[in-house]
């Protein structure tokens, strides 16, 4: 039975695992064909290897710059697909009669006065994490600790339910992304 093509394409490369080259250096001493097909895979390996041999030196900086625009684009194209009309979403889920007109009013209402409330309560004793236009800020009584975000202005701020919160902005003057995770726990 003749090896396959991947396996005379890693006979020729040596990528081959000890027991199946033996195997396969056995029949391709027999066998003409595949002893054909094994040396043009060699000989493409060395074309490539020479071809590679005179590529020019990368440059890493134009590299990481070129990177880092492809970064940006990506995520301001991830903006663009994940934005959607909150009329429509709305209207696609509740329909458009009184019912639905009524469902989200009730909706409105509720958020409206869980705001009001959260903003009128005095914060529990312990470790308050606070979001302030600088940073996160983690206080416990007197003892504080505060994750800075430097000179950017675009800063994503997210707070999960089991009491984190993160901060994700990018870097006016690098470009590098940072993300801060903080737990209340």
């Amino acid at each position: 039975m003749h090896p396959t093509e991947t396996e005379l394409a890693l006979y020729a490369g040596g990528d081959l695992a000890w027991t199946d080259r033996l195997r396969v250096r056995k029949h391709v001493d027999a066998c003409r064909r595949c002893r054909e097909e094994a040396g043009a895979f060699a000989a493409v390996r060395v074309s490539a290897a020479n071809e590679l041999r005179e590529m020019p030196e990368a440059t890493w900086n134009s590299l990481a710059s070129e990177m880092k625009a492809n970064i940006r684009l990506g995520l301001e194209a991830g903006a663009c697909v994940t934005e959607t009309s909150p009329r429509r979403t709305v209207v696609a889920f509740l329909g458009e009669g009184l019912l639905a007109r009524a469902a989200v009013l009730a909706s409105l209402a509720f958020v409206l006065a869980t705001g009001v409330w959260m903003a009128h309560r005095e914060p529990p004793p312990g470790v308050v994490l606070q979001v302030s236009g600088e940073g996160i800020e983690m206080v416990d009584g007197e003892r504080g600790l505060s994750l800075m975000n430097g000179r950017t202005a675009d800063v994503t701020y997210s707070v999960s339910a089991q009491g984190g919160v993160r901060a994700r902005y990018v870097d006016s003057d690098t470009g590098y992304v940072t993300i801060n995770h903080v737990y209340a726990h």
